[in-house]
C-alpha cells in the first residue's frame, strides 16, 4: 500500500529498513531509501512504498518509465526500485527435471531458444515460455521418434536409446512403440 502527501511545509519522513520514499517536485523525482530520518522539503509530493523482498527462486521484470529499457531484478534481495521504475508481479524462477524440455520466445528478436535438463532457470527480460514444459522421449528397443525438421519439412527417424529432446527447428510427429 502506498501512502502518499502533498507536502505544503517541510518535515520528517521515518523510514523503516524496507521502506522508501518517493519524492516529486514540479519537475523531477527522487528516492529515499530507509532506514532513517529524513527531511522533506515544502511543496513536494511524497509517497511511501515498500521495497520488493525477493527470495532466491524468485524475480521481477522492471521497466524504466523514461528511456523504455527493462531489466530483471533476481533474489535473494531486498529491492529497492529508482525514481522511474514500474514492476511486473514477482514471478518464480522456472524448474526443469532431467528428462523435461520447453521453449522459450525472445519477443525482442524472434529468436526461440530451447532450454533441458535437470536445472532452474530465470527467464530473461524480453523471454516468454512458448507452450507448456514438455517431457522428452524415451527411445530404446522397442521406442522410436519421428521428428520433423520445422524448417525443409524434413522427417527423420530417431531409433538411438537416449531421451530425445527436439531441437529449436524440431518438432516431434509421433512416438512409435
Amino acid at each position: 500500500p502506498l501512502e502518499t502527501r502533498f507536502m505544503i511545509f517541510p518535515s520528517f519522513r521515518f523510514l523503516k529498513e524496507n521502506e522508501q520514499a518517493l519524492v516529486e517536485t514540479m519537475t523531477t523525482r527522487h528516492v529515499i531509501n530507509g532506514p532513517g530520518v529524513h527531511y522533506i522539503p515544502p511543496m513536494v509530493k511524497v509517497k511511501k512504498r515498500k521495497a520488493i523482498s525477493l527470495s532466491s527462486r524468485e524475480y521481477v521484470k522492471v521497466k524504466n518509465q523514461i528511456n523504455g529499457d527493462v531489466r530483471i531484478e533476481k533474489g535473494p534481495q531486498l529491492l529497492f526500485l529508482e525514481a522511474y521504475d514500474e514492476v511486473d508481479k514477482k514471478q518464480s524462477a522456472t524448474v526443469l527435471q532431467s528428462n523435461e524440455y520447453v521453449r522459450i520466445l525472445n519477443e525482442l528478436n524472434g529468436e526461440i531458444r530451447i532450454e533441458s535438463g535437470e536445472k532452474t532457470f530465470i527467464l530473461g527480460p524480453h523471454e516468454k515460455i512458448v507452450g507448456s514444459i514438455k517431457e522428452g522421449v524415451h527411445v530404446d528397443e522397442k521406442t522410436a521418434v519421428l521428428i520433423r525438421d520445422i524448417g525443409d519439412g524434413s522427417l527423420k527417424l530417431i531409433e538411438e536409446a537416449q531421451v530425445y529432446i527436439p531441437k529449436v527447428h524440431e518438432e516431434i510427429v509421433e512416438v512409435h512403440e
